[in-house]
């Protein structure tokens, strides 16, 4: 189970452009989804904006086979990616999660970037 992070959403990334929103942070383990200024649709602005986040995550990894993304084995890179999907509607290309670092089969972590 993966712990110590809570993200939640205060609008739908696509569907925060026609509600004030300018860019998507991870803020006191709420993420904030904003897009640019001015833009008319969150289409047409999802396409030219290059979200960041950064969490620092926190796991038991005894039933995960490590960080790097595999779609059978379970990974901790796959778990994240499947949440963040959902909850942001990207697909996986436009998400591009990146691991600051790599663990082995079982390992557990406690402030992973």
């Amino acid at each position: 189970m993966l712990g110590s992070a809570v993200l939640r959403l205060a609008t739908p990334p696509r569907a925060a452009a026609s509600a004030a929103a300018k860019n998507i942070s991870l803020v006191d383990g709420s993420l904030r989804a904003v897009l640019h200024p001015g833009a008319d649709d969150a289409d047409s602005a999802a396409a030219g904006c290059s979200h960041k986040w950064r969490m620092v995550i926190a796991y038991d990894g005894t039933k995960f086979k490590g960080w790097q993304y595999q779609p059978s084995p379970p990974t901790i890179q796959c778990f994240l990616e499947k949440a963040l999907i959902r909850i942001t509607k990207l697909d996986r290309k436009e998400l591009c999660l990146v691991g600051a670092g790599r663990t082995d089969t079982g390992v557990h972590a406690r402030g992973q970037v």
